[in-house]
């Protein structure tokens, strides 16, 4: 489970790097011949540490931020990359330790205290990475939605009621800073559903179903948390309503294989019942 989780981690933090491999070759064998000419440029080392961090060779992209240091290069980007070097190669501890020196430059920069975050992920201190990813919340220039379901994520991990009642109270500020998301209601829901709250999912589910356009799903999922609370006439009743949403679909709609899926799992719910 550790090894999945980490495993996500690493797309999430590694993933905004638009150059494609060919494109990072090229690159990499032109700073690498720059090298050659000038092996004691400390820039270079870091410049080529940071291609091979990007084409995901993190055990290069270490060795060269670590010549470059050694070198005299000491701009608070290099002590970044060399943490999220470390931290694709799961080396924890490392990772935190070019944290702190990066720290020694710029204690506020977002970027970092995400990453830390993550670090205290992949360790399984919760309750750490969820005030951390807090801190990046409340310092960010721009809102993002999966702050907050990262730190909600990190709360339910904690596995307490505590826990729960501040993943809500985190998930539901971002539906007061950005607006009502479903992606951040699903995540209330589903973090209700996480400790077998079922009336509160109910609850919330119903809440919102009035103001989404499309119902089928949002009832389909109704009747699977009302299944689960053991009603089951309010169970059947959704499923009647959410085939009932799903036929009103456009014809386009309908046949998105999604959506064939769909009906064809309450289709088969519904026949299950006469």
């Amino acid at each position: 489970m550790k090894k999945i989780v980490f495993s996500i981690l690493c797309f999430v933090l590694f993933s905004n790097y638009g150059l494609s491999h060919g494109d990072l070759d090229q690159r990499i064998i032109a700073a690498t011949s720059e090298i050659n000419e000038d092996p004691d440029n400390a820039p270079l080392y870091f410049k080529r540490g940071k291609l091979y961090f990007q084409h995901q060779e993190y055990k290069n992209s270490v060795l060269d931020l670590i010549v470059a240091e050694a070198k005299g290069f000491k701009e608070a980007e290099l002590f970044l990359f060399t943490s999220k070097s470390y931290f694709g190669l799961n080396d924890l501890d490392n990772a935190e330790q070019a944290l702190r020196k990066f720290y020694t430059i710029d204690s506020q920069h977002i970027v970092a205290h995400k990453l830390e975050a993550q670090i205290e992920v992949a360790r399984g201190n919760f309750h750490k990475s969820a005030l951390l990813f807090e801190f990046v919340i409340n310092h960010a220039n721009v809102t993002l939605p999966e702050n907050y379901i990262d730190a909600a994520s990190s709360w339910l991990a904690t596995k307490s009621q505590d826990g729960l009642d501040k993943a809500i109270t985190i998930l539901k500020r971002g539906l007061s800073d950005i607006g009502p998301l479903y992606t951040l209601n699903l995540k209330i829901i589903d973090s209700y559903v996480e400790y077998k709250s079922y009336e509160n999912a109910i609850e919330h589910l119903e809440l919102i179903i009035p103001s989404r356009k499309r119902k089928e799903s949002s009832y389909y999922k109704l009747y699977q948390l009302y299944s689960l609370q053991g009603n089951e006439t309010s169970a059947n009743l959704c499923l009647k309503n959410a085939m009932k949403s799903w036929k009103m679909l456009p014809q386009r709609v309908k046949k998105n294989s999604a959506m064939i899926a769909l009906h064809d799992s309450i289709q088969n719910k519904l026949t299950a019942t006469l």
